[in-house]
């Protein structure tokens, strides 16, 4: 299993396999006051080699704040990649999934969303918070 992309938005949602995005590929976030609340998308592509899948996968969404080493989790779950009928064996599967996360921000700094499946880190996208008070 490799992840292809793994994309911070502001909405995200698939349907019939394919992915709808506003505001994507963010890197940056304004807060007026701190601490702050965010909610925001994740959207995460993998693929999924032919003996991964029809089995159940576990997957977790970590957030490591700046200065921290603790990786609170921001999300969980599980999902199992089928194989569609016509497909000949040993072919690679694709999964496209979105998940809504919020964002605890206690300060400003770099932060990083981290992406694991049965342990493995699959991914992961930084972005820094900047205060702006008005």
């Amino acid at each position: 299993m490799r992840a292809l992309f793994l994309i911070l938005a502001d909405a995200a949602q698939v349907v019939e396999g394919k992915l709808y995005m506003l505001g994507g590929g963010w890197n940056t976030v304004f807060v007026d006051a701190l601490p702050a609340s965010r909610g925001s998308n994740i959207a995460i592509g993998l693929e999924v080699a032919s003996d991964e899948v029809e089995v159940r996968h576990s997957f977790r969404l970590t957030l490591l704040s700046p200065g921290e080493e603790a990786e609170p989790e921001i999300g969980r779950g599980e999902f199992e990649v089928g194989r569609p009928p016509e497909t000949p064996g040993g072919t690679e599967q694709r999964l496209i999934a979105a998940f809504p996360i919020v964002l605890q921000l206690g300060q400003q700094g770099r932060f990083i969303v981290r992406f694991y499946v049965d342990g493995t880190e699959m991914g992961q996208a930084a972005f820094g918070v900047v205060h702006r008070p008005q």
